[in-house]
């Protein structure tokens, strides 16, 4: 059996980029092949033949696949903004409830949403069918097609934050997780995309050898108006049982953040914090997406794109069972009223929200709370990397308050020498 992860890109762009594409046997023995798309006609009209040929000849005929594809398959319900496997998993892009233009420069991920929903009707429709993850009779464990994430995995499998997937550090961290984790025949330096890739393949593959460290995150699947709308997103649980003790990434490096517009335009990027909110009482540090979390440190928070910015404190619980319990101020339920998302009488594991969040520098008091306290390796490493980012942050930010300073003398003395 062959389990293929899809980096999806946009079929709309000026020029649109090849589509990366990791190909896992049963053995997790790793290939890439790349695709391309056809003709935007064939996108819009989501012509069956010609989508599924782009993929499948790159991929070969071996008869029995499971793909995953990093993108949404449908649209939010009739009325929402966002499907609810986004506000679960804390997706940088939301997909409507209208098709985007088939068009660049529209709402933010709006070519490539549409370019992924294109993408899945035309594969569900196509021959031999692939049977879409929570559709009809088609469940996680037996299901030939699943839609992806990838900037919500890497910290859920590795436990920790990784570097920025784009730098060296980053694309050697997440190579050793996915060896770890069993892959063999990765190149020595995969690029960004390869490595978003090889995970969405890594998940289709536990779905048939390693099931209790994956799920489905969402709503079910459902036709209405014509399109396909909300679905599941396949999503880590954990780490593979017999691979805990190996399966830790590289020591994240700090680097200095990355800011153009590739990276504002992916839909997969993982530079962010996210911080998944289960409970109304207690924001819990057990969840997976939350493990880069420290016992004993409190953190000053904001919320970033694509929510509003909205700043909190969060402060540890140290007498919360198992030490990883944090109290936010503003409480949770006001906070996320503040960001506009629906609050239910109870917020659990199946209507949480996940966040994008930035941290500010620690706090004085926060150091002094530290002291005198034992703490691991990987603790003071991760508290270590926080204040180096931070200070490269604050470096960043006066370079470039010089520029602006440099620009603005430039701009004023060529005001004079035209008078």
């Amino acid at each position: 059996m062959l389990f293929v992860g899809v980096d999806l890109t946009s079929a709309f762009a000026q020029q649109p980029r090849a589509i990366d594409i990791a190909v896992l046997d049963d053995h997790r023995n790793c290939r890439f092949v790349r695709a391309n798309w056809p003709q935007t006609a064939s996108v819009t009209g989501r012509d069956a033949v010609v989508l599924r040929r782009m993929l499948s000849v790159p991929i070969g005929n071996e008869p029995n696949q499971v793909w995953a594809i990093d993108g949404p398959q449908g649209l939010a319900s009739t009325g929402q903004t966002k499907r609810h496997c986004e506000r679960v998993l804390g997706t940088p892009g939301h997909t409507p409830d209208t098709l985007p233009p088939a068009a660049p420069g529209g709402r933010p991920f709006g070519d490539y949403i549409r370019s992924s929903v294109d993408l899945f009707a035309a594969l569900l429709a196509g021959q031999p069918a692939l049977q879409l993850a929570g559709l009809g009779a088609a469940t996680m464990t037996n299901a030939t097609l699943y839609e992806i994430f990838p900037g919500s995995e890497w910290v859920v499998l590795a436990g920790r934050r990784q570097p920025h997937k784009t730098s060296n550090a980053g694309r050697a961290a997440r190579r050793s997780l996915m060896s770890r984790l069993g892959v063999h025949g990765l190149p020595t330096n995969p690029t960004a995309d390869e490595n978003d890739a090889v995970v969405g393949a890594y998940l289709a593959w536990c779905t048939r050898h390693a099931p209790d460290v994956v799920n489905l995150r969402g709503l079910p699947p459902n036709h209405s108006q014509g399109e396909l709308r909300e679905g599941y997103i396949l999503h880590a649980a954990a780490v593979m049982p017999d691979d805990a003790a190996q399966a830790q990434a590289l020591p994240p490096t700090p680097e200095c953040a990355r800011t153009d517009a590739a990276l504002e335009d992916d839909w997969a990027s993982s530079e962010s914090l996210t911080l998944k909110l289960t409970d109304y009482g207690l924001v819990q540090g057990t969840c997976p997406e939350n493990g880069w979390m420290v016992p004993g440190v409190d953190y000053t928070c904001k919320t970033i794109a694509p929510d509003p910015t909205v700043g909190f404190k969060l402060t540890h619980a140290a007498n919360f069972p198992g030490g990883r319990g944090w109290t936010s101020e503003p409480k949770v339920k006001p906070l996320l009223r503040a960001l506009g998302y629906s609050t239910p009488a109870h917020l659990g594991e199946q209507n949480a929200v996940t966040l994008k969040v930035r941290l500010a520098a620690p706090h004085a008091e926060d150091t002094r709370r530290r002291r005198g306290v034992r703490i691991s390796l990987r603790e003071a490493r991760e508290l270590a990397l926080r204040v180096m980012m931070e200070a490269e942050r604050q470096v960043r930010e006066e370079r470039a308050r010089e520029v602006l300073f440099l620009r603005g003398s430039v701009d004023e003395e060529s005001s004079t020498h035209d008078l």
